[in-house]
């Protein structure tokens, strides 16, 4: 029997390819494994029937599958799909493979290309940490020698990028220093 060990970094591209790799006609089930990582398995309807896959599994699996699509979540494209593997979990009997596997392919490759045009930068593991755009005292850590004027000049420019996220305002009078 195959099985995929799904944690926080299995992507969803491991996700479809494991589905795929799967007969059509299994039922998807889940168990806990260690450190919090979910096994995912198929099993034979012919074995165990329809009706058979406890309720644990069907959840763990439910839980391990919307792990991984919460990576999609936000990208085009993509939530008619996210709804349609949502729905097939609502079934008191499980989930077939089989109807996982459309879904989750487009899915897949949504997210292989949304992932392959982000810069370098902005993938995951780029070396670069988090760092807090306010301290305790509300300000910026990055720029505590500014001066009250420099202080002044950015929040103009806020507030003027405000207005051009705004429909209906006119962006040449802000680009030529009019108001």
């Amino acid at each position: 029997m195959r099985e995929l060990a799904v944690d926080i970094c299995t992507t969803v591209e491991e996700l479809a390819l494991f589905i795929n790799s799967l007969p059509p006609d299994g039922i998807l089930g889940g168990v806990s494994g260690a450190d919090g990582m979910v096994i995912l398995y198929a099993a034979d309807v012919s074995a165990r029937g329809a009706g058979k896959m406890p309720l644990r599994d069907r959840l763990a699996a439910r839980v391990a599958v919307e792990v991984v699509l919460q990576q999609t979540a936000g990208m085009p494209g993509a939530m008619q799909l996210l709804r349609n593997v949502e729905e097939q979990f609502e079934d008191d009997h499980g989930v077939r493979v089989g109807w996982l596997s459309p879904p989750l392919t487009i899915l897949a490759r949504i997210y292989r290309k949304t992932v392959n045009a982000l810069p370098e930068s902005a993938l995951p593991g780029n070396g670069k940490q988090y760092v807090p755009r306010y301290d305790e005292d509300g300000g910026d850590p990055s720029a505590p020698e500014l001066n009250e004027k420099q202080s002044q000049a950015i929040d103009l420019l806020i507030d003027k990028l405000l207005l051009l996220s705004k429909p209906g305002k006119s962006t040449a009078r802000l680009k030529y220093g009019g108001t």
